[in-house]
């Protein structure tokens, strides 16, 4: 199964004050980031970013595709980036390009489910859900 890769980077960052894909981390900018990370995994990468938005420098073999409208969110960006991989994938990872922990193995983790059978058997409840956690350390008087 060949998956490809959808990076957004359009947002307005409004709060941010600046364009998250330009944020610096680790020696490279957030977009940049998420591309190398997720390139480990996966291929091909389309990045989504917004009409004359300017972006980091980018690995040549990356696909930059614009938003067809402006202003029409998230879904929008999915949607370009779909249109962009048609036929050259399986399936799609999406990610944000704020994701400065993002690791190839959660990524691999995640497209590995792809490859499972879906059971019919209900998942499994999480332990503490829907009432209180023990406490695991309880607190020494005096300390």
């Amino acid at each position: 199964m060949k998956i490809g890769g959808v990076v957004l980077c359009g947002g307005k960052s409004s709060r941010m004050g600046r364009p998250k894909a330009w944020l610096p981390f680790g020696g490279e900018f957030m977009l940049q980031r998420a591309v190398r990370v997720l390139s480990e995994v996966v291929e091909p990468i389309v990045v989504v970013a917004a009409r004359g938005q300017d972006v980091p420098p980018l690995p040549s073999e990356v696909t930059l595709v614009r938003d067809e409208i402006d202003e029409k969110g998230p879904l929008a960006g999915l949607a370009a980036g779909l249109a962009a991989l048609a036929g050259r994938c399986d399936a799609v990872y999406l990610s944000a390009c704020d994701v400065p922990f993002l690791k190839p193995e959660f990524v691999s983790r995640v497209v590995s489910f792809l490859g499972e059978e879906i059971s019919a058997e209900p998942a499994p409840s999480l332990k503490g859900r829907g009432e209180p956690l023990p406490n695991p350390s309880p607190k020494r008087r005096g300390a």
